[in-house]
């Protein structure tokens, strides 16, 4: 077994744990808010990210709706909407397609969100 092999075994191992630990908390009696908490912490861990935020799709208003993150609170607070195409969040959820951006602060069009 090569060691790029015993790498990608590491990080399989580890996905399949942080899914398992998912599914034990969608499948918990823990209010919405602290399941939604617990998954962005999840994901972060995962993925080794800095910030993971969970935005929530109102169909009433066509707007995202910031519901939880893992990370620093937004200098607005909690109550932070984003139409589709606003910011990368925005973009993201009318495009549908993941976007990687290195340096957010740096970017025009996301700075606000970083």
């Amino acid at each position: 077994m090569t060691a790029s092999t015993r790498d990608e075994d590491r990080m399989a191992l580890s996905r399949l744990h942080t899914l398992r630990a998912m599914n034990a908390v969608a499948n918990s009696a823990l209010p919405l808010e602290t399941e939604l908490q617990r998954a962005a912490e999840l994901v972060a861990q995962e993925l080794d990210a800095d910030l993971c935020a969970i935005w929530l799709f109102s169909p009433d208003t066509n707007e995202l709706i910031l519901h939880t993150t893992n990370g620093p609170r937004p200098r607005a607070g909690m109550v932070v909407r984003r139409a589709l195409g606003e910011g990368y969040s925005g973009w993201v959820a009318k495009e549908g397609v993941q976007l990687i951006v290195e340096d957010a602060l740096a970017h025009d069009a996301y700075r606000e969100e970083a």
